[in-house]
């Protein structure tokens, strides 16, 4: 009876270790996650870093070119890891650059097509799954396909009856442009395959698409 008193001791005091070890792991996982969520947020910085100076840019190149914008900024608090955000930096100044350019019309211009007389610039970003995705958009007038086509058909890049999406494709090949003279503003000589290039080496992708507006006009 005693070996029995002392077996039955002896287990009491295993289950009571094995308890203590279960809150000590469950304490350690509790812990492991925090620093791991700390981690993270170290190497995280919202968009809002990156595109809080654009209104500032824009704003100088409308009392230059004597355009009328608004830039609307969507989850500018959306986290993205600090060195893909810095390798953003050129890219997404080159696109909003090109949509001043060729997207936003003078004031008449958009007044005449039944717009406000201040263009918008939007730029939004969200988390989708594991991935984020970036949008730049414009009220422009929407691209002109039919530029591209004939641009693209006069250096034999396109047959004869291409897609509307296999042109849209054909902006970011190295040399192609639709611009009659290079300017200060949006590709200044360099072409939307170094925005691509540049994406594609932080492991994203780029893509465009457009609606056409009633003038005709491009962006």
């Amino acid at each position: 009876m005693e070996d029995i008193v002392r077996i039955q001791e002896v287990t009491d005091d295993i289950d009571l270790s094995l308890e203590d070890t279960d809150q000590t792991v469950t304490e350690l996982n509790r812990t492991a996650k925090q620093l791991q969520t700390s981690l993270t947020q170290v190497r995280m910085r919202p968009l809002s870093d990156l595109v809080g100076r654009f209104p500032i840019f824009l704003r100088e190149l409308c009392l230059q070119h004597g355009k009328n914008l608004e830039l609307k900024i969507h989850g500018g608090g959306t986290l993205i890891e600090r060195s893909i955000l810095e390798a953003l930096s050129d890219p997404l100044m080159h696109l909003l650059r090109n949509a001043f350019d060729h997207g936003i019309e003078d004031p008449a211009t958009h007044l005449a097509c039944g717009k406000p007389q201040q263009g918008v610039i939007e730029i939004s970003a969200a988390h989708r799954g594991d991935q984020t995705l970036i949008t730049i958009s414009d009220d422009g007038g929407g691209i002109n396909l039919d530029k591209i086509r004939q641009q693209a058909e006069q250096v034999d890049l396109v047959p004869v009856n291409t897609s509307d999406a296999e042109l849209l494709s054909l902006i970011f090949e190295p040399g192609f442009s639709t611009a009659g003279q290079v300017s200060d503003l949006s590709g200044r000589g360099v072409g939307l395959d170094v925005v691509r290039t540049n994406i594609r080496e932080i492991r994203g992708d780029i893509k465009v698409d457009t609606a056409r507006s009633r003038n005709n006009l491009y962006s």
